[in-house]
């Protein structure tokens, strides 16, 4: 016993410092080497990144978007009416109108009751000047709308957005109240205005830009929809309307969104890497993430997320292709553990996007389906049974269906020829895709239906007055 305690006597002090500080050394070495191993796999993907093509630095991308001169910048007639369409949504009536407020439009073919015609005529009058500036815009081929992209990505201010939205809407509600008063002279002029403010959008940067593109164009598509629901177009204006869609089929619309958003993913999480806070919109940390280990593992999390990103634009620009990749990610998503905070948060669902641009497609080829059909009838006196009828003196060949790549659908009734997509589902559900908002079952199949020409602008049902009846009767047993 005597001995044992003359063996720890005879330990030098910095012995014992050594033994006690050896633990947190082994521990610094482990963290340092996974910061190592963590700074090898960002630097990997960070290479994919650059192989895969695009913008990855904020500042790539900004330099790779076109830039306008101000005479040519159709944005700039936007922004110049950013005061007056703000306040469109909240003045007095404005709720109770179509398109612009929260009413539905008539089913297809229907015409609206004169007190809504009366309605929309006078906000119309009101906005005369507003709508005489938007009409500018056919005078441009695009533009862009300046943006400053903030330190922390995520916190970029896209203001510009709802004006947009709302200056389209407003053009469509001119569209459909000359339409239901048989004026379609000027229906070319006005759908090249509407098309121009998805055209805004062309080098769009970020996901919600595309997004916000491929619901424009759609509005677009639905409007020339009811349009033809109303009225007889000439075989002039018919050929016209498939030219201005056919520059709207495309499969590459949210490819340089997702290269945008993968540029935007870096430069949060770069941010959040130097500053420990993402602000109003993720985490924050006490700290400044130096400390090893902790540096490492945001850097893994940073890793993942930017391999999936690559995952997706190697896909390339075809939308079909990368709503196969997006499905993958997804599922990779719902798998992650918990502890990747940057990949969980900062890399976005992409499969409901993409499946919004793919019904974009199928509408458009639809539409331009069914516009050749009309022109078949106008020459023929009835309408195709089959789409294939239509070649080739109106169609080179038959569209297919983006979502299974087989040829687009044709149901023939009655009353109307419904072109039509099979939808996400996959499944020809028959047709059935007159949009309603009060339905129980959820829209499958999309498409463009060609009313019979009896059916198109019909009046309005008359309001029923009911009978009087003594106070405090009942109806019914």
């Amino acid at each position: 016993m005597q001995n044992q305690t003359e063996t720890k006597e005879r330990w030098p002090w910095w012995f014992k410092v050594v033994l006690a500080i050896s633990p947190i050394l082994v521990l610094l070495a482990v963290a340092m080497l996974f910061d190592a191993n963590a700074r090898r796999r960002l630097d990997r993907a960070m290479a994919e990144a650059r192989a895969a093509g695009g913008p990855v630095t904020l500042e790539e991308l900004e330099a790779a978007r076109k830039v306008w001169p101000d005479e040519e910048n159709g944005a700039l007639v936007i922004l110049s009416l950013t005061t007056r369409l703000s306040a469109i949504p909240s003045e007095e009536g404005v709720d109770l109108l179509p398109i612009v407020g929260k009413a539905d439009l008539p089913p297809l073919g229907q015409r609206w009751t004169d007190e809504t015609d009366r309605a929309v005529a006078r906000q119309l009058e009101r906005l005369s000047r507003e709508l005489a500036d938007i009409d500018r815009l056919s005078d441009f081929d695009g533009g862009r709308f300046p943006v400053t992209i903030a330190p922390n990505p995520l916190e970029t201010l896209l203001p510009h957005l709802a004006h947009v939205r709302t200056s389209c809407k407003l053009k469509s509600l001119q569209i459909i109240h000359r339409a239901m008063q048989g004026r379609t002279a000027s229906l070319i002029d006005d759908v090249t205005v509407m098309l121009r403010h998805g055209q805004l959008f062309e080098d769009s940067f970020c996901l919600i830009e595309g997004l916000v593109r491929v619901a424009l164009d759609s509005q677009t598509v639905c409007i020339i929809e009811h349009v033809v629901a109303q009225t007889t177009l000439d075989p002039s204006q018919l050929r016209q309307l498939d030219r201005l869609l056919a520059d709207l089929d495309r499969n590459d619309r949210m490819f340089r969104a997702i290269q945008g958003e993968r540029t935007f993913f870096i430069g949060a999480t770069d941010f959040f890497r130097a500053t420990g806070d993402l602000g109003g919109v993720g985490p924050s940390l006490p700290i400044k993430p130096k400390l090893p280990g902790l540096r490492g593992w945001l850097m893994r999390d940073q890793a993942l997320g930017l391999q999936l990103f690559n995952q997706m634009v190697n896909a390339g620009p075809q939308t079909g292709k990368m709503r196969h990749a997006a499905r993958e990610i997804e599922a990779k998503l719902q798998a992650l553990p918990s502890y990747y905070v940057f990949t969980g948060l900062l890399v976005p669902s992409l499969t409901r996007a993409l499946e919004l641009d793919l019904r974009l497609t199928a509408q458009i080829r639809s539409a331009r389906t069914a516009l050749a059909a009309e022109r078949y009838r106008l020459d023929k006196g009835c309408f195709p049974e089959q789409i294939d009828q239509l070649m080739p003196d109106y169609l080179d060949a038959v569209p297919t269906d983006p979502f299974d790549d087989k040829p687009l659908r044709c149901r023939v009734d009655e009353d109307a020829v419904t072109i039509y997509s099979v939808g996400s589902n996959g499944i020809d559900d028959g047709g059935d895709v007159r949009r309603d908002r009060n339905a129980r079952r959820a829209q499958q199949d999309w498409g463009f239906i060609l009313l019979a020409p009896e059916y198109r602008g019909v009046p309005a049902p008359q309001k029923e007055i009911p009978a009087t009846r003594p106070a405090g009767s009942r109806i019914g047993p």
